[in-house]
């Protein structure tokens, strides 16, 4: 039998693992306030949206989408739709998700009754590809929590891997360094 080690990285995927029961809360949390139409305003999302590129890029835009939603105490919904072409499969034909914790923003949207053109009102979006440079100084330099305060639905397009750019936020710097660690 080999002797138990644990490395500075095993305990920091322990840590990052620690996270889904708190997040798992948040997302219950802000689905009932989205349900409830008199509170709907308060609930806070990151809606990850594919754009071009194939499997890989849409699942780095995913991972870095999922941070920005942890960091910004809002909830991941995905916006995943069956497209034309190579790895053109809807998210929930590539992937097994969990039922009591919806995540399918369209549907989300027909279940609330809440039509596009009303929930347009309610987002912003950060377009995060290599055409456009500006959403990047957002996330490099702001409290995203505080800019976008009042919008429910904060989307993120992106086939990008932008996790460093939240890293070298001074905003969350710290809080990514205490989830998994310093970076190497």
């Amino acid at each position: 039998m080999f002797p138990s080690r644990t490395s500075r990285a095993d305990d920091n995927v322990c840590r990052a693992a620690s996270l889904f029961p708190d997040y798992e809360r948040l997302h219950m949390r802000m689905l009932k306030l989205a349900d409830d139409e008199t509170r709907r305003t308060e609930a806070r999302f990151v809606v990850f949206r594919i754009c071009c590129g194939e499997l890989g890029n849409r699942l780095l835009g995913l991972v870095s989408s999922f941070l920005l939603a942890l960091l910004t105490d809002r909830a991941l919904l995905i916006d995943w739709p069956e497209v034309p072409g190579f790895s053109g499969d809807a998210f929930d034909d590539l992937f097994e998700t969990s039922h009591s914790l919806p995540s399918n923003f369209q549907s989300l949207l027909r279940r609330w009754d809440l039509p596009i053109h009303k929930a347009q009102s309610m987002m912003k979006e950060l377009e995060l590809n290599n055409a456009r440079p500006e959403p990047y100084e957002h996330l490099l330099c702001s409290n995203l929590s505080k800019v976008y305060q009042d919008v429910p639905f904060l989307i993120a397009t992106s086939n990008q891997y932008f996790v460093p750019a939240l890293h070298f936020n001074i905003f969350y710097r710290e809080r990514i360094r205490n989830l998994f660690g310093p970076c190497e």
